[in-house]
């Protein structure tokens, strides 16, 4: 019998089915802000930074006395598995994992990695993947889906041959190794070619409180409930001592149990950058980093931390000005001091009220611009233009909201950033989004609405 057709892949099903409760819409800019946004930062960097190449093995590849050598998934194409997607733009011809299979072409990779995982030498999180329907049926549950992280990384039927079970184990590597931050490790033969194949895949989280659960466990409570898994409440067994409310995490499952640990951060000013793509940092000590997206650890904290709603409120909002709102940036472990930092997300901290005060003035100056009229010449061409006063009505509605958030001293900063990114909802909507349009969720904001002479941004395509 073949397997089952829809695969839950383990990246994926991992970082999706993050939190319970949390922010589906994520904003992005239009698409002339994006290009300004893309202008300034690109500008910035040549002039504050040294251009980044396309990183390859080399800057990534940690080798190590005891025969193994760990890499740190970028995102990139290099670290793709398919051939049919290699010629994406971050594909400079450098396969990387096939340096450690012997033939090195992108087919010795596939064949290597098959082998490996019929040979039970291939594990997520350190729970080898199955080989065949036995492997699977010997877990504690059972079942037959291969469990990881506390989701499912595939799942077969009953009567599946080895050969299905490995192809499956396959499709769901292909998958892990495309997300940004997703460690790999290779134990390396007397040749230097590979003899197992262990990833590590994490996923972010924002910290409201932690309570001690008197058995050793700990439970994090984060967007306001307690943090589960498939609707299961996750105790963790080990959580480091630098974790505390308001700061993102990492957390994970392997055979030890669950685990959480503060993510590296670094503390500076959020001066540009694009939705989904990159963003660009100025540390506290003056010096300019540019940071790409790691969109995969994002999803188990709600979208206003995430780096694509938060700099698109930086952005819309005109928040970016250098050295005014001191933010902390958070990365997947082990990479804020390599040559390609990876960014989860952004946190506010001291600087959230007043974030939220700029953006309160700045929706206040456009309701002021704005003119019920039946016409563009009526109106006057440097006014917003609306044709119905209920659009206007809104808008002021979000606005009071909005001051309402401000003036209540309970609120964490968390939650105040959340007000900022609800304001920007209103404003700017989210038909541009990327994660609205990957959840299904749509916004309808003031300016999908003012000014129906001007073209609107189109939604997002899905790739």
């Amino acid at each position: 019998m073949k397997k089952i057709v829809s695969i839950i892949l383990a990246a994926v099903m991992t970082l999706a089915l993050a939190a319970c409760g949390q922010s589906t819409a994520e904003t992005t800019t239009t698409a002339a802000e994006t290009a300004a946004a893309e202008t300034t930062t690109e500008a910035a960097v040549e002039e504050e930074t040294t251009e980044e190449e396309t990183t390859t093995e080399e800057e990534t590849t940690e080798a190590e006395d005891d025969g193994t050598v760990t890499l740190v998934c970028d995102g990139s194409a290099n670290y793709k598995l398919e051939a049919e997607e290699r010629d994406a733009d971050s594909f400079d011809g450098n396969y990387v994992f096939a340096q450690y299979f012997e033939g090195g072409t992108q087919e010795d990779m596939i064949a290597g990695i098959t082998a490996l995982i019929a040979d039970g030498k291939v594990s997520v999180n350190g729970f080898a993947i199955p080989a065949s329907v036995e492997d699977i049926e010997a877990q504690e549950d059972g079942s037959l889906s291969f469990i990881t992280n506390g989701s499912a990384a595939f799942t077969v039927e009953s009567g599946a041959t080895p050969e299905e079970v490995v192809a499956a184990g396959l499709a769901a590597v292909t998958q892990d190794v495309k997300s940004a931050g997703t460690n790999v490790t290779f134990e390396l033969n007397d040749d230097g070619y590979a003899e197992s194949m262990a990833l590590y895949i994490t996923r972010g989280a924002l910290i409201d409180s932690l309570e001690d659960n008197g058995d050793g466990t700990t439970k994090m409570y984060a967007q306001g409930a307690e943090y589960a898994i498939n609707d299961t409440v996750v105790a963790f067994d080990d959580v480091s001592d630098d974790c505390e409310p308001g700061i993102i995490v990492v957390v994970w499952q392997d055979p030890d149990g669950w685990h959480m640990q503060a993510a590296d951060k670094m503390e500076g000013y959020l001066i540009g950058g694009a939705d989904h793509e990159d963003y660009l940092f100025k540390d506290v000590d003056g010096v300019t980093h540019y940071f790409e997206d790691a969109d995969m650890y994002q999803r188990g904290f709600a979208t206003q931390n995430r780096p694509g709603g938060y700099i698109n409120t930086q952005n819309n909002f005109e928040l970016t000005e250098d050295g005014k709102y001191l933010v902390t940036a958070w990365f997947v472990p082990g990479t804020a001091d390599t040559e390609k930092p990876m960014i989860i997300g952004f946190t506010s901290g001291d600087s959230a009220r007043d974030r939220l005060e700029a953006a309160i003035d700045y929706a206040k100056d456009i309701a002021a611009n704005t003119v019920v009229a039946a016409s563009r010449e009526e109106a006057g061409a440097d006014k917003n233009w609306i044709t119905d006063q209920s659009t206007l009505d809104t808008l002021n509605e979000a606005i009071a909201t909005a001051e309402a958030s401000l003036a209540d001293t309970s609120l964490t900063n968390s939650e105040i950033d959340g007000a900022v990114y609800n304001l920007h909802l209103a404003i700017w909507g989210s038909m541009s989004d990327i994660s609205a349009v990957f959840m299904g969720t749509a916004v309808e904001g003031f300016f999908d609405i003012a000014n129906p002479d001007q073209e609107k941004a189109e939604a997002v395509e899905l790739k």
